[in-house]
């Protein structure tokens, strides 16, 4: 299969069809790269990783870009301040990769 038929079926697996036409053909064009390269199994996996990180991946809804640039977000407070906050894990059961905490600097033969 060429690389636009593999990406199309991965995006309908992956994103419900909801992958963009621009990372669309930026993860084709990787795709063909690494397949010529480095062969069709590491780049099925790179274009695996190059969906699962894009923005219709992580929503449920289609994703629509404005080309505007975002206003920059006030700073709250003065950081010197000393503050305490409340967090709040509500986890439904089960591992999602939306509610997984994964600790970094502690397990760094993992990583």
């Amino acid at each position: 299969a060429d690389a636009a038929q593999v990406i199309h079926d991965l995006a309908t697996l992956i994103t419900s069809g909801r992958l963009s036409q621009a990372n669309r053909e930026l993860i084709e064009s990787t795709y063909a790269s690494v397949y010529n390269e480095e062969g069709k199994e590491t780049a099925l996996q790179v274009a695996q990783q190059l969906i699962v990180s894009s923005p219709e991946f992580h929503t449920t809804s289609l994703v629509r870009t404005t080309g505007e640039a975002r206003s920059p977000s006030v700073q709250a407070g003065n950081l010197d301040e000393q503050y305490k906050a409340i967090v709040y894990i509500y986890g439904f059961g089960g591992l999602d990769s939306f509610y997984m905490l994964a600790p970094y600097h502690t397990c760094d033969d993992l990583y």
